[in-house]
């Protein structure tokens, strides 16, 4: 007697797409690496094989089955949540990033609650309000004061490494030529912000906040404003944000906290759009 088998119709499994949408709160873009970046990763041992990591369309992909409670929980209480658990980074390790050259060539990257974000491109408006920015506060109080035009602050217990638009900084004598200000040298830090405004009135805001930055000022070129957070405070969700916000329209001065006598006219920043 013959048997006929039935015939068994194989088909290979295509990886699940991750698409950026939805892969992370607050709209952000995370870096994706390619297969010789991962490669390089695990040659200088970078990453260990006890990571239990594996690499998906150009993400470091935690395999859950590994984790441990206290890893769940902490996935918990990171402030950018994923849809997959990825491998976070800390200061130390962006920093070996860099020298290991693996971010050479790249969109511009910033350090986000462990997590590589790629920055937006900016408009020739927005890059003309930062240079208005930070030339009157240079101008003003630069013998006072650092100040920096997107450059980065280490903000070591938050695993973020931020580069804003604007950042004013205590003096020191060697011009933080050997690292970048730490949050207790911060006075001011200032965002310039279009298409980003979202993220950086949540995430940039609570990290700053957290930080324990005395003040932020993001330039809202949206609404054609500037809205002003101080007086950080640890929220009851277990996030930080800032108690007080404050909006000036173009016809309205203000003046940082540190320097009350540097008062700048909202709409001489903005007004780049006009020329």
């Amino acid at each position: 007697m013959t048997v006929v088998l039935p015939t068994v119709q194989r088909r290979r499994v295509q990886p699940e797409i991750i698409p950026d949408e939805g892969l992370v709160s607050g709209g952000v873009r995370l870096h994706r690496f390619t297969l010789d970046e991962y490669h390089k990763l695990i040659e200088t041992g970078f990453l260990h094989s006890d990571e239990h990591l594996e690499l998906i369309e150009g993400l470091l992909v935690l395999k859950a089955d590994w984790f441990s409670e206290e890893e769940l929980q902490q996935e918990n209480e990171f402030l950018l949540k994923t849809k997959y658990p990825l491998r976070r980074f800390s200061v130390e390790e962006y920093h070996r990033l860099i020298e290991l050259g693996l971010l050479e060539g790249m969109p511009r990257i910033e350090l986000l609650d462990g997590l590589l974000i790629e920055m937006s491109a900016f408009t020739a408006y927005h890059r003309t309000c930062v240079h208005q920015l930070y030339d009157y506060f240079n101008e003003r109080i630069g013998r006072r004061a650092q100040v920096f035009m997107q450059s980065p602050i280490t903000l070591t217990e938050q695993r973020t490494e931020p580069e804003p638009d604007l950042v004013i900084a205590r003096s020191r004598q060697d011009k933080y030529a050997r690292r970048h200000p730490y949050p207790d040298e911060v006075l001011l830090v200032a965002e310039v912000a279009y298409s980003t405004l979202d993220s950086d009135q949540t995430i940039k805001g609570s990290t700053y906040a957290s930080a324990g930055i005395p003040e932020y000022w993001l330039w809202n070129l949206q609404d054609w404003q500037l809205e002003v957070y101080r007086e950080p405070m640890t929220l009851a969700v277990g996030h930080a944000g800032y108690r007080v916000r404050t909006v000036y329209l173009a016809d309205e001065t203000i003046a940082p906290l540190a320097f009350p006598d540097c008062t700048v006219r909202v709409g001489d920043i903005l007004s780049a759009r006009l020329k």
